[in-house]
């Protein structure tokens, strides 16, 4: 079924096909259960398009064989003795490309927000979350992947098919509807949002993803709740006091990742979402982010410096703001490459801001202070004279001159 002439098959050939396998015995079935399920993802937009009717018959065998469990029903992806991937799992097994399968059918298409499914529709999408084990874990996850949608159009079915599994499901079952929800990398619409706010944040707290390469996204979901007001209450929906409790309890990946979003999109040049994330760069830096020692790390100064120094036109104010939050660097982090511009250099304009922020990150050992530090020292006397007698830049150069 593999096979590279079924990509060309016509419509009617490929119907045919279906009704043939629709009748065939379940065990006889079991044994192509995935190369059919592989075939029926590949065709189908135009077998549902064109012959619905044969399309709803092979996906009903499809989910009935599966419900004896045969050796096929598995996923490709081998897992062995590693915790579960469940979104490779997902899109490598059987299940979950029939429920791929499920969102090429246009009766799914047009619909009314608030409308709910079509039945013939969400038919087969029940009986995939009827499976047992995880073949619904490889539907939770596809489905999931689209929560936001079926949330929109259908949000009591939503609840009671998928969000109600992460407050009582256990925790195989929570970790599939969470890796299908981050692969969306969408931020929900706010109904939805405020629904799953209480997960968000303790996974926030708590790094307790299902995959730590789900924080970046994680991070981008809870900085657009704190950027944004809740129609219904006026307030943001994430507070201050929710995000600084995050960050103060959270480590110092997620701290980084919340930093290099916010630069981002104050970087953006579209719709006024710069403009808007600049102001509240200043903000989060200012109001919200954490001055207990246990967020001053040489990781987090290191974010706090570059975002500083890769702001020319608000560099006063943000090094203003970021100084208090600051310790000195290891050498793992200590890199300032916007020091080292020949146009438009920091150094040149803000001297005295750059010394403050040098003063306070550079650490004793001097072998590892970055690159070029000398000329930066230099640049910082030129640009200023009456820096000379500066306590600081004189302590700089007496550690220099002394290693």
């Amino acid at each position: 079924m593999n096979a590279e002439a079924r990509k060309s098959d016509k419509p009617k050939f490929s119907a045919l096909i279906a009704e043939r396998i629709s009748r065939y015995p379940n065990d006889a079935v079991a044994e192509f259960v995935h190369p059919a399920s592989d075939w029926i993802l590949k065709i189908s937009q135009h077998l549902s398009s064109n012959f619905p009717q044969s399309f709803d018959r092979i996906i009903s065998k499809l989910i009935n064989v599966l419900r004896s469990q045969p050796p096929g029903s598995n996923s490709a992806i081998v897992r062995g003795n590693k915790e579960p991937d469940w979104l490779m799992e997902a899109i490598n097994a059987p299940a979950g490309k029939i429920a791929e399968a499920l969102f090429n059918d246009p009766r799914k298409n047009d619909l009314e927000v608030g409308g709910g499914f079509p039945a013939d529709w969400l038919l087969p999408v029940n009986n995939l979350l009827s499976l047992n084990g995880d073949l619904r874990r490889h539907a939770l996850v596809i489905f999931a992947h689209s929560m936001n949608w079926f949330y929109a159009i259908d949000p009591i079915w939503t609840e009671a098919n998928i969000l109600s599994v992460l407050d009582k499901g256990d925790e195989s079952d929570r970790f599939a509807i969470w890796s299908g929800f981050f692969w969306s990398a969408k931020v929900p619409n706010q109904k939805l949002y405020m629904r799953l706010k209480p997960n968000l944040l303790a996974f926030a707290s708590k790094r307790s993803l299902p995959r730590r390469k789900y924080g970046n996204v994680l991070a981008g979901i809870i900085l657009s709740g704190w950027g944004s007001i809740n129609e219904e209450t006026g307030e943001r929906c994430i507070s201050d006091a929710e995000m600084h409790d995050v960050l103060l309890h959270t480590d110092d990946e997620f701290r980084s990742h919340i930093l290099w979003q916010v630069k981002r999109w104050s970087e953006t040049k579209e719709n006024a979402v710069g403009e808007k994330w600049s102001v509240m760069l200043s903000e989060l830096l200012r109001d919200v982010w954490p001055r207990q020692k246990s967020a001053k790390t040489p990781k987090i100064s290191a974010r706090l410096c570059d975002l500083a120094f890769s702001n020319v036109e608000r560099f006063p104010e943000i090094a203003e703001i970021v100084l208090p939050l600051l310790t000195p660097i290891d050498s793992d982090h200590l890199m300032f490459p916007d020091l080292r511009k020949p146009k438009d250099n920091i150094v040149d304009l803000y001297p005295k801001q750059t010394l403050a922020l040098l003063h306070a990150v550079l650490p004793d050992n001097v072998a590892a202070w970055p690159y070029d530090i000398e000329e930066t020292l230099q640049r910082i006397s030129e640009a200023d004279s009456s820096l000379n007698s500066d306590e600081k830049l004189l302590e700089l150069k007496r550690k220099w001159n002394a290693r």
